[in-house]
């Protein structure tokens, strides 16, 4: 989870479980940031360590909430099983509420957070609906690569694609800062 501090407004990427949302939001608030100033959360995959506070997140501040098209009808639903809150197979459950996204974002979209400018570069392959955001040099890469260098799971159950990743992977410039969300 990361908040953007573009002066005029914050934007959060991507919010955590949903038990830890509020969390994120008081520790904001203990370092000084106002949380009124929060307009925008843009997810960067509907997994629910990154996408399952959101209705907790937008509930509490009235934000709205970006996510890549190929996201929205999973996390609408709140669907668990694509939002890996659900995992019969390992005995795993958290809870995955549905939230409304306000803006559905595409490839090459532009979204400003105040003097902020983020590219949206739709990188499928770990979920359809993943998207990776360009900042000057840095990128936030969800889980499309992890900060030691390897890659998120892939995995049928949400969706998962070898062949997109693999693509995804070749978008990424290998000159970037990765900041990846480790949650």
């Amino acid at each position: 989870t990361y908040l953007l501090d573009g002066k005029k407004e914050y934007a959060m990427i991507d919010t955590g479980w949903v038990r830890r949302a509020e969390d994120h939001l008081c520790n904001f608030q203990k370092d000084g940031f106002d949380l009124k100033k929060i307009t925008k959360v843009i997810i960067s995959h509907p997994h629910a360590d990154h996408a399952a506070g959101i209705s907790v997140v937008k509930e509490k501040l009235g934000c709205a909430v970006y996510a890549h098209t190929l996201a929205v009808p999973v996390l609408e639903k709140g669907d668990e099983i694509a939002m890996a809150g659900s995992l019969p197979f390992c005995d795993f459950y958290e809870p995955c509420p549905p939230c409304k996204i306000d803006v559905e974002l595409k490839d090459k979209d532009i979204v400003k957070v105040g003097d902020i400018t983020l590219e949206v570069i739709h990188t499928p392959g770990h979920t359809p609906g993943s998207i990776a955001l360009r900042f000057n040099d840095y990128l936030f890469v969800g889980d499309t690569v992890f900060s030691d260098g390897s890659i998120g799971w892939i995995d049928a159950h949400w969706g998962s694609n070898p062949e997109d990743y693999i693509c995804s992977l070749e978008l990424i410039n290998p000159n970037s800062k990765f900041l990846s969300s480790i949650v």
